[in-house]
């Protein structure tokens, strides 16, 4: 029995209610001096966070991924984006090895 005002929704759309993430989020980044085909792995809106993902060998130089992404969805979006998460995929022994880097992006 449905209660008086109750909305009936999709699962997809419950499911995108409750993980709130956005996958290969486009950037255009020209007007910053980046490339026109920037595109992060995924954002959060709940605490904006950009994240991004490689396969390959960790270098301290991927955090600026994720800070050039975020400095465009800052001008785009008028909120700043203060965390950046690099995920790092690896096969090893037929698993898939997960290691992420959840970092501050500040000045």
């Amino acid at each position: 029995m449905k209660s008086k005002g109750s909305v009936n929704i999709g699962e997809d759309s419950l499911a995108a209610l409750a993980v709130p993430v956005i996958l290969e989020q486009k950037l255009e980044g020209l007007f910053l001096g980046l490339s026109s085909n920037l595109s992060a792995d995924a954002f959060t809106f709940s605490e904006p966070m950009v994240l991004d993902l490689k396969f390959g060998e960790v270098k301290d130089l991927h955090r600026l991924t994720t800070t050039g992404y975020a400095l465009v969805m800052e001008t785009l979006y008028e909120f700043s984006i203060n965390l950046g998460c690099i995920v790092y995929g690896e096969f090893k022994n037929g698993r898939l090895v997960i290691k992420k880097d959840i970092h501050i992006i500040d000045d």
